[in-house]
């Protein structure tokens, strides 16, 4: 099986990681499992990226006052 991909959006090695996976023995499972764990840490990280930002931010200027969410996702994160 392979897969052939022209201007859709996948990068190459995204799709050498999911053929891998397919010819695993834990096949197609294990696979989309690998792809979604990818993308939460991801995600996660360009998370932890925007608080660090806006924790910078706020450091130099203390008068700036943020919306509540910001300031909880900054506790949190801290």
């Amino acid at each position: 099986m392979f897969f052939k991909c022209v201007k859709s959006g996948y990068s190459k090695s995204q799709l050498e990681f999911v053929h891998d996976g397919i010819m695993s023995p834990n096949g197609l499972s294990s696979t989309i499992a690998n792809v979604r764990r990818r993308g939460l840490t991801r995600y996660y990280k360009l998370y932890k990226i925007f608080a660090e930002r806006v924790r910078r931010i706020k450091a130099g200027n203390p008068a700036n006052i943020y919306p509540l969410y910001l300031r909880l996702w900054i506790n949190i994160v801290k």
